[in-house]
């Protein structure tokens, strides 16, 4: 009997649809080969399987299974030469698709080359942001994208505006939040999953009018509300999931006139408000299943004349009738026995689903589920299982199944009725092995399992790392590398052993890790460190830098980089000549006037969880005098003996400058003249006056400014002359009387008037 294949997707990639597009050199031997192909695109690790090797993989079909448990970067397959040993489920990748998924795979450099590729899933490796970031955009004809399992925190950057991409699934990943602009740029998208995730809140604008998304699955994550006006007038969503959420209200709809399929089972709604989904005509599924709603608007589904499948809480009645009338009594159709799950829940068995009694004339349709806990949320469909069997895989081990049951029937909705869950188990080995843990418990370093011994043997194993109990997402290779994120905690591996599928059995490791903590505590002596901890230590530290002038009045900058292997967070803390200045633990600082002459540096304070707290001074700095910014001076007033003369000068800077006068006369100081004003004496007549200002401020080096001079004129003499002329006639007689000013100068030390 042909057996099942768990992991055949990159197999079958490796073999037919890799070869042909990147076209390496093909060893003479096998260049006639049929069924010869070899890769070395350097994406996967090193591993390299001899040809007999190879042929007893395939004649035991288990090469799907080997492979997937290895990491590689390069891969050779050779001396094949009977394409009849080919298993059905390896045919097939030459249509441009190919299936990675659960092979550790790290490094994507040589996705770029596969040019024809137009559907990738990387499901299950330890992918990074950076690696994803640019993986992708070399591949014009990509349209789907398989990430989930990945342990995503973030969502990179990863297509530019008008990729072809149109499905994305990012869903069982770490994503706490959503770059607001992820479908602006794919605007060709049209199925999003991200459910299972950690998303509290959607951004604004989130769902631009440009998008042509029609699906979007949100289930399974920590929404309590959808931003409202989310979905505009022009959104073509046709599918809409938000089960298993925390939404205490039914979101704002409006603009999903075209929706056929809303999902809100198992959040925590409890009333329905009256025309909630009246604008929603197109609407044929409808979920409101695990709320606790227990009154349904009478008119709710007056307007939803396409709904075919209505779900509500069990026992819910329609408002304005007796409690006895249940939404299902009068909308929906009833089950008198509910769908369950028959068979031995262990490694490749086969259940059966009975859809469960629904009375005459009543359509059924099935779908089976899977859960890692097997509560109310956290339910995935599995792939292409709709019939009333199913045999269980080794992804199934240890998880729950289920089986849900579409009813409809004329003049009655529709309705999905879930069976118990059951827990998938293996057949135990008959001697199980104790798997350990071999390595330094240090962040960076590479932990390995030890499987232990086993009988019979197994064919392989498969593995889970976890961290205080908790599943780490992607952590599924022999080999783990810890990161920051187990600091504190303690590490456990389970090792799942697989023959022939016959024994299938998961091992935890017996006893958990020493916790991770932080190097503060590896300073102890061996005989006090008896718990065996370990040091966290940061490979490097980022030394301060400051930048500015030190000078008073002046800021300076402190900048601190290069920790690793986290940023930790970090506090500033100024010092002066040592000693913390109160109040100065910005990254800036303005020096002030106690500075001056002071030596002054930066501490910076790094903390995080599991790390010791470092603190780390830039080197110190001597504080010089500030320098005042002087403004020009000026006299103004009359030059006379007698009148006041003023010194006119703009604010100097920075303020409260200290200003101080002196008058000089010629060149020499005028005895008590510091003022601001300064009268005009006898002895200032023919002499030049000036003025010079001197500021002063605490911290601040002394400036000076001087006006220009000015002379101040000497006195005046007036001198008066009379001539007198007369002429006769015989008829009048004429007087005249003329005036003149004389002028005096000194000439050679002697007064000459003119």
């Amino acid at each position: 009997m042909k057996k099942k294949f768990l992991a055949g997707g990159l197999t079958t990639a490796l073999i037919f649809g890799l070869s042909g597009w990147l076209a390496p050199a093909t060893p003479a031997a096998a260049a006639d080969t049929p069924c010869y192909a070899a890769w070395q695109a350097g994406v996967f690790g090193h591993t390299v399987f001899p040809g007999d090797m190879l042929i007893n993989f395939f004649a035991d079909e288990n090469l799907a299974e080997a492979i997937r448990l290895h990491t590689f970067s390069e891969l050779h397959i050779s001396s094949v030469t009977d394409c009849a040993v080919f298993p059905d489920e390896l045919i097939g990748a030459a249509r441009g698709e190919l299936n990675a998924a659960g092979m550790d795979i790290s490094n994507l450099s040589g996705l770029g080359n596969l040019v024809e590729l137009e559907g990738i899933d990387l499901s299950q490796n330890p992918l990074s942001p950076a690696s994803l970031s640019t993986a992708f955009r070399t591949l014009p004809k990509l349209k789907t994208l398989n990430l989930s399992w990945v342990g995503l925190s973030s969502v990179p950057a990863m297509f530019d505006p008008g990729a072809p991409l149109v499905y994305l699934y990012l869903n069982n990943n770490e994503i706490t939040e959503l770059p607001a602009d992820l479908l602006a740029s794919l605007t060709n998208l049209e199925d999003l999953d991200l459910s299972s995730n950690k998303l509290t809140a959607i951004p604004e604008g989130f769902l631009p009018p440009t998008s042509n998304l029609g699906g979007l699955n949100l289930a399974n994550n920590k929404l309590t509300s959808l931003p409202d006006g989310l979905f505009g007038s022009d959104s073509k969503l046709t599918n809409l999931t938000l089960n298993g959420n925390e939404l205490t209200a039914i979101p704002d709809l409006a603009g999903l006139s075209g929706l056929t399929r809303l999902g809100l089972r198992a959040n925590k709604i409890s009333t329905i408000p009256k025309g909630a989904f009246d604008k929603l005509t197109e609407l044929r599924q409808l979920d409101l299943g695990g709320n606790p709603i227990s009154v349904v608007p009478a008119d709710l589904l007056d307007k939803l004349t396409n709904l075919l499948t209505f779900n509500v809480p069990e026992g819910a009645f329609v408002d304005g009738s007796p409690a006895t009338n249940s939404v299902t009594e009068k909308w929906t159709v009833g089950y008198a026995a509910a769908p369950s799950i028959s068979g031995d829940p262990t490694y490749g068995s086969t259940l059966s689903a009975s859809a469960g009694n629904w009375g005459t004339d009543v359509t059924t349709t099935l779908q089976w589920y899977r859960s890692a806990v097997g509560s109310e949320s956290g339910w995935t469909a599995v792939p292409n299982v709709t019939g009333p069997t199913y045999t269980t895989t080794i992804s199934d081990v240890g998880t729950y199944l289920r089986v849900d049951v579409a009813a409809s029937k004329a003049g009655k909705l529709g309705r999905i009725a879930s069976s118990a869950a059951v827990k998938v188990t293996g057949v135990d080995f008959p001697a199980a092995g104790e798997p350990s843990i071999a390595g330094e418990l240090i962040v960076g370093k590479i932990l390995t399992a030890d499987e232990g011994t086993w009988s019979p043997k197994p064919d392989y194993f498969l593995y889970q790392w976890y961290a205080d109990g908790e599943p780490i997402a992607g952590a599924t290779s022999r080999t783990f590398t810890i990161t920051s994120e187990q600091v504190g905690k303690q590490i456990t591996v389970s090792v799942t052993a697989v023959v022939n599928g016959k024994y299938v059995q998961a091992v935890i490791s017996p006893s958990p890790t020493a916790k991770i903590i932080s190097v503060d505590e590896s300073k102890k002596s061996d005989s006090e460190n008896t718990d065996n901890t370990v040091t966290v230590p940061y490979i490097k530290v980022g030394t301060p830098t400051t930048t500015g002038t030190f000078q008073v009045g002046k800021t300076v900058t402190v900048k601190s980089a290069g920790w690793q292997p986290i940023t930790p967070s970090l506090t500033v803390q100024w010092l002066r000549n040592g000693k913390a200045i109160k109040g100065a633990t910005g990254w800036t600082y303005k020096l002030v006037a106690a500075d001056k002459g002071k030596k002054v540096s930066a501490k910076v304070t790094a903390k995080a969880s599991g790390y010791p707290t470092v603190d780390v001074a830039s080197t110190a700095k001597t504080v010089k005098a500030g320098k005042l910014t002087t403004a020009t001076v000026k006299i103004t007033g009359t030059l006379k003996v007698g009148k006041k003369l003023t010194a006119k000068t703009a604010t100097w800077k920075p303020a409260k400058v200290t200003l101080k006068y002196q008058w000089y006369r010629n060149g020499k100081k005028i005895k008590g003249a510091t003022k601001k004003t300064y009268k005009v004496k006898a002895a200032d007549r023919g002499k030049k006056i000036k003025v010079k200002v001197t500021g002063t401020k605490t911290g601040y080096a002394k400036a000076a400014k001087t006006s220009k001079a000015k002379t101040i004129p000497k006195a005046t003499k007036k001198t008066t002359s009379s001539s007198s002329s007369t002429s006769s006639s015989s008829s009048n007689k004429t007087n005249t009387t003329t005036t003149k000013t004389l002028t005096c100068k000194q000439i050679a030390g002697k007064t000459v008037c003119m």
